[in-house]
């Protein structure tokens, strides 16, 4: 099937737009951006800089460009701008589906920016990312020059898999690829795309009605997380994923592995710099969650881990500042149970303004170390209480005796931090404890007897 038969199937098209391409032999859908964009969303990758540079502009084999030729995808222009108030207002659920395949698949992806409401730079026409359907696949450059090693092999897999992704157009190292053209054509925009791939998909693709995004699967399996043992540790590598803006993602010497990340917290409504690691155990039970912290990396003291397995999600609250070693080490942050995968989710966000000298989150290694505590196990049946003389009756009271009714400040206040659903690790004179709302009527009773003795 020829570029133009595969032009004419899309019924966006109207025969003013056909006449403009044939007398002038472009895409409408060029994007020549210079990617300096803030977008409204940006996931990053491991953006692994090894490769190689190769001269010229990208130029796939012809294998890769006859299958490319072949594939049958319709064409979906963008509305137009008018100031932007055509703007989706956010990415489309099947850019971010491709988006989150190749960020598994593909570990040599720094980062990869979806919407953002513009117009293609220098004219008034809306840009794909202003509808949520464009990514730019950022690849770490070499030198100023195009990795090819890491992009081309995107490019490829793209390309011949173009129908069943609904992809329509590849921009990458000076040269363009699209449906609505046979081959590769030379791109001579402003900016030569070496540091990322622009790439768009029609709507069928941004809307999910293609088979593809059912059950979406990559150009290989995805680098899989070892399974740990016992006394495991996940690293980073395949297992740990950073999110978010880079520049606030800082890295470090030291750590666990000889290097360390960490970030600021902030406040915000939601996550903006957060870190993923996926912990996979070969036997079912209970297990001891540890993360290695540092006291020069890791001082905030409200840092959110929320923890995902086969049986739930839950949500703790570190001090980081008060369990980071001087000299850094594991700490135990968690007890959980865990069938065969654990994900824990380090966020940056909180309700409050936080100190800017004690903001700082640290993410590195996690431990997981098999333990006999298990809130499964049946409590052992109590010993029987001695019994006691009963207590004499009061004796009733005159018309001047006053009945102690308590010392008047043992009020438990409303808004404990373990009483809506979260676990909260505080340090209170060197002491660890856990608190969850299990575990309330029993702090309650504590507070009661501590307020009683100061009296």
């Amino acid at each position: 099937m020829t570029g133009w038969s595969r032009l004419f199937r899309s019924a966006s098209l109207t025969l003013p737009t056909l006449v403009a391409l044939a007398a002038c032999g472009v895409d409408l859908d060029v994007d020549d951006d210079d990617h300096d964009h803030d977008y409204g969303e940006l996931t990053w990758g491991r953006g692994l800089r090894q490769g190689i540079t190769v001269a010229g502009a990208w130029s796939p084999p012809p294998d890769v460009v006859a299958t490319a030729d072949q594939q049958a995808v319709d064409y979906d222009g963008a509305p137009p701008y008018d100031g932007g108030v055509n703007c989706s207002g956010g990415s489309t659920p099947g850019a971010r589906v491709l988006r989150d395949v190749l960020i598994a698949h593909y570990a040599q992806i720094g980062s990869i920016g979806v919407y953002n409401c513009r117009v293609i730079a220098g004219s008034n026409s809306m840009s794909l990312h202003g509808v949520g359907r464009a990514l730019d696949i950022m690849i770490p450059t070499i030198a100023g020059d195009a990795n090819n090693t890491a992009g081309d092999d995107i490019a490829h897999w793209l390309m011949q898999n173009a129908e069943m992704l609904g992809l329509q157009l590849i921009i990458w190292d000076r040269s363009i690829w699209s449906v609505s053209h046979d081959g590769i054509r030379s791109y001579g925009g402003s900016n030569p795309h070496v540091d990322h791939l622009h790439v768009e998909i029609n709507e069928a693709a941004a809307n999910k009605t293609l088979p593809w995004y059912d059950a979406p699967t990559g150009p290989g399996p995805a680098p899989a997380c070892d399974v740990v043992g016992a006394d495991g540790i996940v690293d980073a590598g395949p297992c740990q994923q950073l999110f978010g803006p880079a520049q606030f993602w800082r890295t470090e010497s030291g750590g666990h592995g000889g290097q360390l990340r960490w970030t600021n917290a902030f406040e915000g409504d939601a996550p903006s710099n957060h870190a993923r690691t996926t912990i996979k155990v070969a036997t079912p039970g209970r297990y001891r969650v540890e993360a290695y912290l540092d006291a020069e990396f890791a001082r905030f003291n409200t840092t959110r881990y929320r923890l995902r397995s086969e049986s739930g999600e839950q949500v703790i609250t570190v001090d980081q500042g008060a369990l980071a070693p001087a000299d850094g080490g594991f700490v135990t942050i968690v007890d959980v149970d865990i069938e065969s995968e654990l994900v824990v989710i380090v966020e940056d966000n909180v309700d409050f303004a936080p100190p800017t000298d004690a903001r700082s989150i640290m993410v590195d290694a996690f431990r997981v170390q098999t333990t006999t505590t298990s809130p499964t196990d049946p409590a052992p049946d109590p010993e029987p209480a001695p019994e006691l003389p009963p207590d004499p009756a009061p004796e009733a009271p005159g018309t001047d005796d006053i009945i102690d009714e308590g010392d008047g400040d043992a009020v438990l206040d409303d808004d404990d931090p373990g009483a809506i659903g979260e676990t909260v690790i505080v340090v209170e004179g060197g002491c660890t404890q856990v608190r969850t709302p299990g575990l309330i009527p029993f702090l309650a009773l504590g507070l009661l007897r501590r307020r009683r003795r100061r009296s």
